[in-house]
């Protein structure tokens, strides 16, 4: 598909103009007015008139320039825009990423050769059902899946910001050729993994716009983090880091990283991990092909966290993307404890 904008009185304008530079056969004073008359007249045809769709000029929808502005104003026969808003609350959005990396080519690729370690975290939860459930493994449960957790006031963590009682956690998720290998962490398998093989991690806090991620630290030898980094920088393991909306942040990760460090500082750390980010916006995009943009966030009744989310498309990826949301819309918040 391309757009084409119409022929505007400016292009003769610049002609004109070049020629009277040339030779000054006409007075500059009287230019001044023209000038004026032209550039109204090229605001107003621009900014009123819809972009028309023709077979030159052709633009890639799908180069990243393209991708990270403004969403394309996607009209049927009557000249009507298109958009669907979705409400995506933080448990329905673990659901929607889970569901698209079970069908991601990366995933799928390493499930037939290689190894997979999806790391316990909430979001890898959900991620790890949907993974298993697509290699045949019904019996697996997310409670107890993760170590450190972020919880109300009222409900104590430890120092390190994991439960009193793990006794039942149950490991992390590791898959080897296509085959699971029960109760295994990461730990037992970091010396493993090469190139060719996928980590998942989740993370703490999105850096939408620049597309970074970091985790919490609370652990005094940085947690399962230190491991991936072995891995991920030491022989090139593809990390993938599954990360909901509601965990935007609004600043630079590696400032709020120095400080959060500071000797001086309390609480837990936070470090900045290079991988690729998958959100919610990066599941309907895969499943879809449709443009999604969060235009609001909030709400009350269950709907904590949430995001409201804008779709737009062709009307068959507009109708996908509303049947993928009625898929998880309904998803119970999290309480695996």
């Amino acid at each position: 598909m391309k757009f084409r904008s119409s022929p505007t009185a400016l292009d003769q304008f610049i002609a004109e103009s070049a020629t009277v530079s040339g030779d000054r056969q006409e007075d500059t004073k009287q230019l001044k007015p023209k000038a004026l008359l032209v550039l109204t007249y090229f605001f107003l045809i621009s900014s009123t008139q819809p972009l028309s769709v023709s077979a030159k000029n052709t633009v890639d929808l799908e180069h990243p320039k393209i991708l990270n502005r403004e969403p394309l104003n996607y009209t049927d026969k009557r000249g009507t825009h298109r958009m669907k808003q979705f409400v995506i609350t933080p448990s329905a959005g673990k659901r929607l990423i889970a569901k698209a990396l079970s069908s991601n080519p990366t995933i799928r690729g390493v499930l037939k050769k290689g190894t997979l370690v999806i790391v316990a975290g909430t979001t890898n939860g959900y991620v790890a059902e949907e993974v298993l459930k697509s290699i045949g493994v019904e019996d697996f449960s997310k409670k107890g899946f993760f170590r450190g957790i972020i919880l109300p006031p009222k409900k104590k963590v430890t120092n390190e910001g994991r439960l009193a009682d793990e006794s039942g956690f149950p490991g992390d998720v590791v898959i080897v050729n296509g085959v699971w290998q029960k109760a295994k962490t990461i730990n037992d398998a970091v010396d493993d993994l090469k190139e060719g093989d996928v980590i998942l991690k989740g993370a703490n806090a999105l850096d939408l716009q620049r597309r970074q991620a970091a985790v919490l630290i609370g652990h005094p030898k940085a947690g399962t983090a230190s491991l991936v980094l072995q891995a991920v920088a030491g022989r090139r393991v593809k990390l993938i880091i599954p990360v909901g909306l509601e965990k935007r942040v609004d600043a630079d990760l590696y400032g709020l990283a120095q400080k959060l460090n500071l000797p001086e500082a309390g609480g837990y750390r936070l470090l900045p991990i290079p991988g690729e980010v998958f959100t919610e916006i990066d599941a309907i995009k895969q499943l879809t092909g449709a443009y999604v943009e969060v235009v609001a966030a909030g709400g009350v009744c269950g709907a904590e966290g949430s995001c409201l989310v804008a779709v737009s498309g062709t009307g068959k990826q507009e109708k996908a993307a509303e049947e993928l949301w009625m898929s998880v819309a309904c998803e119970p918040p999290f309480d695996e404890l």
